[in-house]
């Protein structure tokens, strides 16, 4: 990651699915990358949204399912597009309400004014 000190975006591969101690690691290091970064997975795609990059954007099937997971108490949460949405939320470290949305349609938007946390996307069909 530090040595793509220059991309605008990294795609990481090859992150998940082993042992759940790396793979916990590989989707922490998205808080270091430099730049928009994701991992991408036969069954999944984890992002991380900071302050850093507040927003994201999915490209989704509906009943995709959608999960949040904040990592520090995460302020400001907005979503659309989603069977539960949000505006203006707040979901503390650990909280489980982020879990298990579904997506209605092709775009999902996620937000926030203050946090972090991951974004898993779980397509109703997988990726390979």
């Amino acid at each position: 990651l530090h040595a793509a000190s220059q991309a605008t975006e990294i795609t990481i591969l090859g992150a998940l699915g082993g042992r759940r101690d790396h793979e916990w690691a590989n989707m922490l290091l998205l808080a270091q990358a430099p730049c928009p970064t994701r991992i991408i997975h036969q069954t999944c795609s984890v992002h991380l949204i900071d302050s850093r990059c507040p927003q994201l954007i999915l490209q989704t099937t509906p009943e995709d399912t959608v999960s949040l997971i904040p990592l520090a108490n995460t302020h400001g949460i907005t979503l659309t597009g989603l069977a539960y949405p949000l505006i203006n939320a707040t979901l503390p470290l650990g909280s489980p309400r982020g879990v298990s949305n579904v997506a209605l349609g092709t775009t999902v938007t996620i937000s926030l004014t203050n946090g972090c946390m991951l974004v898993m996307h779980l397509p109703r069909i997988a990726f390979l």
